[in-house]
């Protein structure tokens, strides 16, 4: 019998959708789950034991007391012959993992699911963070890392470059898992109105200024779209984007929505949406959970040629790939084929049924965690 806790030290957000529907993919009749997470309340699933550690106020003190629930919790359950798998080790994480390697006469069998390969930044901080989680991997008690990047291999420059050798012999791939079912894209493309959706933190790496200044170079005519801007400005302003919408010749018609956006409002978005848009710039190396997003919600895709998307949209087939020469034709013609749009929507649901599909990822967790108990 697989016993497997799964921990995410975050309190709301789209770890803890990863996080609670692989909870619900991984649960069995021969398997125990349990999911840890910083939320306020308990989901009380009938399918895994959720142990939520958190508190409403947000505030420091209570952040500090959720982290210590979290070791506790997971001290105990370790005792009980669980295996652990980390979903993030955050700075507030490493001391708990710290702690929990140096436990006595306990076997521990950890995991750790690798969304990011480098920092988001290059801030000192962030190089500092990832050195030390990379240093814990290398303890004996990490028997494997799994990670979604398909545009990497584990023996190529950029690999050897980043990760340490003894981490790069427990990297394992799968393919990013679904976080939603049974979601029906009824929509068609208005010539007249089309809705472009960009979800998430808005960072530099995520290229919307250099789209719109895309936009405005190839002197787009956007009159027929509305963009939606939803996510937090986090290494720039507002008023940055404005400044370069401003500079259009035609009208740009765009909603900047910067803030926290909860689940209820997303799927909102998201169902409202006819393409989502992801101008990551080529620095932006990590699985796109809104590429997952999209296709859940059976939404095509408008994206840049950054190698990490290249592996996960196939162009003119679930969505464009644009660069400076194709951006004009797909902006003012392609994106309003209806017929075409049909086929995206058949082709993102084939995808879901073969690459994506539950069955097939299920396999390698189970496969990987049976390999690894006899480590």
């Amino acid at each position: 019998m697989h016993k497997i806790v799964i921990v995410d030290p975050n309190a709301y957000g789209g770890h803890n959708d990863f996080c609670r529907s692989l909870a619900l993919l991984l649960s069995g009749e021969d398997r125990e789950i349990t999911y840890i997470n910083r939320e306020p309340k308990a989901d009380h699933s009938p399918y895994y034991h959720h142990i939520a550690t958190g508190y409403q106020d947000q505030s420091f003190k209570n952040k500090i007391k959720s982290y210590i629930h979290i070791f506790l919790e997971l001290k105990t359950l370790i005792k009980k012959g669980y295996a652990v798998h980390f979903q993030d080790i955050s700075p507030y994480m490493i001391p708990v993992v710290s702690l929990l390697l140096l436990l006595p006469k306990n076997k521990k069998t950890f995991y750790l699911t690798l969304h990011n390969i480098v920092p988001h930044s290059k801030h000192v901080k962030d190089i500092i963070e990832y050195k030390l989680v990379y240093f814990l991997l290398c303890s004996n008690a990490f028997k494997k890392v799994f990670y979604h990047f398909e545009f990497i291999k584990t023996d190529d420059y950029f690999v050897k470059k980043n990760i340490p050798a003894a981490v790069q012999k427990k990297m394992v791939f799968v393919p990013h898992h679904m976080f939603k079912k049974s979601i029906e894209n009824r929509q068609t493309v208005n010539p007249k109105n089309l809705t472009i959706l960009f979800f998430g933190t808005v960072r530099k790496n995520k290229g919307l200024l250099e789209f719109f200044s895309l936009v405005n170079k190839a002197n787009i005519n956007t009159q027929k779209i509305t963009f939606i801007i939803a996510g937090e400005f986090s290494e720039y302003s507002k008023s940055d984007l404005q400044h370069i919408i401003e500079q259009s010749k035609y009208k740009i018609d765009i909603q900047i929505e910067n803030r926290f956006v909860d689940d209820e409002e997303k799927k909102q978005m998201f169902q409202k949406a006819h393409y989502i848009l992801l101008p990551y710039l080529n620095d932006f190396l990590a699985q796109s959970g809104v590429v997952m997003d999209a296709y859940q919600y059976k939404k095509p895709l408008i994206a840049s040629s950054n190698p990490s998307l290249k592996y996960l949209i196939t162009h003119e087939s679930t969505g464009y790939l644009y660069d400076e020469n194709t951006i004009k034709y797909i902006l003012e013609e392609a994106i309003y084929n209806q017929e075409q749009y049909r086929i995206y929507i058949q082709n993102i649901n084939n995808v879901l049924a073969g690459k994506y599909s539950d069955g097939q990822i299920r396999k390698i967790y189970l496969d990987t965690y049976s390999e690894a108990s006899m480590l």
